[in-house]
């Protein structure tokens, strides 16, 4: 979907004549595979469709008032005019040949070789016709070929895209996780007397110990963690857990879980 319109996919469709569409669909009309019928008339279309329309399968259609089976191809590449066409040129080319045939009667031997040179060059027109009618036929079955193979490729194309968006969904990435925490303890550091002056100074003192606090209670600290995480995003519940398991306060008990604010996750 786009803009709340439908691009392309499955639909099923019915339409206020009663007639339905049920296939693959796709810049606003069947595309691929799928099955138009109408249930009223007895009349259906199973199989390819493209920007031109039905073009392959099986149909029923009404020819003449009669229901009859056609061949989806031969009803694309010969439709009702072509054949009504044909049908009137050989009515016609019989006309012709039936003159021509009254007038070489009469004709002396010159009318004669007249007639018959007419009729060489009728036999080459006539052949002239046929290699075009079995050129245009070529060419339309390699038309045909050549959608069928671009349907596939469509095919192809959208079912490697789908595998692909998977793939990424369950792809490892690294999030950054800024947060805030409030201390609910005082916190401090073990430091090393005389440390400010250097092993020395840490050698005079005997190597003693002292804790300096460097944190108030109640005291708000903002803090970053970078986690690996399978996905696009970071599930709230699961951003919060990644925050628990990392920080040593929250993990010390120095900072209640329910004082974790979680400022920003982006992937980085």
């Amino acid at each position: 979907w786009d803009n709340n319109k439908f691009i392309s996919g499955s639909v099923k469709i019915t339409y206020p004549d009663g007639a339905g569409y049920d296939g693959d669909w796709a810049d606003g009309r069947p595309d691929s595979y799928g099955r138009w019928e109408n249930p009223i008339t007895g009349e259906f279309k199973d199989g390819m469709w493209d920007e031109d329309g039905f073009y392959s399968g099986d149909m029923r259609l009404r020819v003449n008032g009669e229901l009859k089976d056609l061949n989806g191809i031969e009803y694309f590449l010969e439709n009702a005019w072509a054949k009504e066409k044909e049908r009137r040129d050989a009515e016609e080319e019989k006309a012709r040949q039936a003159v021509a045939a009254k007038a070489a009667e009469r004709k002396k031997e010159e009318q004669q070789r007249e007639k018959e040179a007419a009729a060489k060059a009728k036999e080459r027109e006539q052949v002239a016709k046929r290699t075009e009618r079995e050129r245009a036929s070529t060419e339309k079955e390699r038309e045909r070929e050549l959608k069928q193979r671009e349907a596939q490729k469509k095919k192809e194309d959208a079912e490697k895209k789908k595998r692909d968006a998977e793939k990424e969904k369950t792809k490892t990435r690294t999030f950054s996780i800024d947060y805030k925490i409030k201390l609910t303890k005082t916190k401090s550091t073990t430091h090393m007397k005389g440390a400010e002056f250097g092993m020395i100074g840490i050698i005079l003192n005997g190597g003693k110990t002292t804790k300096v606090k460097t944190h108030d209670k109640g005291e708000t600290i903002q803090r970053n963690i970078r986690v690996r995480h399978e996905g696009l995003s970071i599930p709230s519940k699961l951003v919060k857990h990644y925050i628990e398991s990392n920080d040593s306060d929250v993990k010390a008990g120095r900072a209640g879980t329910s004082t974790i604010v979680v400022v920003k996750v982006k992937e980085i």
